[in-house]
């Protein structure tokens, strides 16, 4: 009966493949416009207009959710610049990782004035975000993310400037003046920190209450 048992018991036991890894691969058309470009053609938009010209851009995912400090929000940036994208989805990290390039057909998309920026989005959605099926539609990936795609450009607080807006900097010999004492945001709400260089330039550090890093 023991026997028995042990035979039942290997037979029911069935070795599973690993799901194959295929990378993506980006066969469609060529990217004909910038970042820069993009934001020079709409600069005076107010209400989400939809874009009607088969305009498309390469780029490189360089800010998602990974932290939850960015709410349903990708920042893409390729060698003019930066802009958001607003997309209607939770844990946009696990399928857009920070250094995955990307190529985005805009022609059907908005262009929205969001926060005082223009961003990438939808009409008549909730806040003009990109519906996650609709976003599969227009956003392409291209081979696996690699984190030397997004590397930070080092920057001083006084060279901040509106061309770097989006896009992922690097600031150096600067400080809080309540390090130490202050978390990065409170408990219960976005916070603003200020940021200081030793020549009385300052910036504002905006952190959300649901970041992981938020109590540090």
């Amino acid at each position: 009966l023991s026997v028995l048992l042990i035979g039942l018991l290997s037979s029911c036991m069935k070795d599973y493949d690993a799901p194959p890894l295929n990378e993506p691969i980006y066969t469609g058309e060529e990217a004909n416009t910038t970042i820069a470009n993009l934001k020079g053609m709409y600069k005076s938009v107010t209400d989400p207009t939809l874009i009607e010209i088969d305009y498309i851009i390469k780029a490189v995912v360089v800010g998602n959710d990974v932290s939850g400090n960015i709410f349903k929000q990708l920042y893409i940036q390729d060698e003019t610049g930066g802009i958001n994208m607003g997309v209607d989805q939770n844990s946009i990290y696990t399928d857009y990782r920070v250094g995955q390039e990307i190529f985005v057909h805009l022609k059907g998309l908005y262009i929205v004035s969001y926060g005082g920026q223009l961003q990438i989005g939808y009409d008549k959605t909730q806040a003009n975000r990109i519906p996650w099926e609709t976003f599969g539609f227009y956003v392409f990936k291209n081979k696996w993310p690699q984190a030397e795609n997004a590397v930070p450009k080092t920057v001083s607080l006084s060279s901040l400037d509106e061309s770097m807006v989006n896009t992922l900097v690097k600031l150096e010999d600067v400080y809080f003046p309540d390090g130490g004492k202050l978390p990065y945001s409170a408990a219960d709400l976005t916070t603003n920190r200020t940021l200081k260089d030793g020549h009385g330039n300052s910036v504002i550090v905006r952190n959300s209450n649901y970041a992981d890093f938020a109590a540090d």
